[in-house]
């Protein structure tokens, strides 16, 4: 797997998998593997703020997202399709990314190194206009990004998606997802 596609949404045919859906095939596109991740079909338990004691040991909570960490770890890009919900990311993503303390912590201690250096994208979608909402969500992202051994590398924002489905009339949302896509490609490579 090359790029670890992480949809947020519990619409499974909302409009952030839409975008998403069109970044995946702009991968695709130029033959490059893509893992899916569903983050609403998964079972995921706060974060305990747990110490961890021991090298390679991961969160001490047993849940569907232990095999998780791997995957993104493992990654040469993420791609993150995210609604906006009060003005922040949706539970789905904020569970994922409070257990990632678990690997900050390991790299604090010295115990695994990240170089910060493969691609990281977010593209986000929300029903009002309010770029400060993205600003934060975007802010987040970005820490989840550092924390995970990724830099922040591009970005979307399509806001005034109401209905699911909204985004299919927006022809330049979904063009410039896709073109994200291809120049995530070229990053894996």
């Amino acid at each position: 797997m090359e790029l670890l596609a992480i949809y947020v949404s519990p619409r499974l045919q909302g409009n952030s998998r839409i975008l998403l859906d069109n970044l995946v095939a702009g991968v695709t596109s130029q033959g490059i593997s893509v893992e899916r991740l569903f983050l609403s079909q998964l079972n995921i338990k706060f974060c305990q703020a747990c110490p961890i004691s021991e090298p390679g040991r991961w969160c001490r909570l047993e849940d569907d997202l232990l095999p998780v960490y791997e995957k993104v770890l493992s990654a040469k890009a993420v791609a993150i399709g995210s609604p906006i919900y009060f003005g922040s990311l949706p539970a789905q993503i904020k569970a994922l990314i409070d257990r990632f303390q678990c690997v900050w912590l390991a790299r604090e201690k010295g115990w695994l190194t990240l170089e910060n250096k493969k691609p990281g994208v977010f593209l986000g979608v929300e029903a009002s206009k309010r770029e400060d909402f993205f600003q934060n969500a975007r802010s987040i992202i970005k820490n989840f990004f550092a924390t995970a051994g990724f830099a922040y590398a591009d970005e979307l924002f399509c806001p005034g998606m109401e209905k699911e489905g909204d985004v299919l009339s927006r022809k330049d949302c979904l063009e410039i997802a896709f073109q994200i896509g291809l120049r995530l490609a070229q990053r894996c490579r």
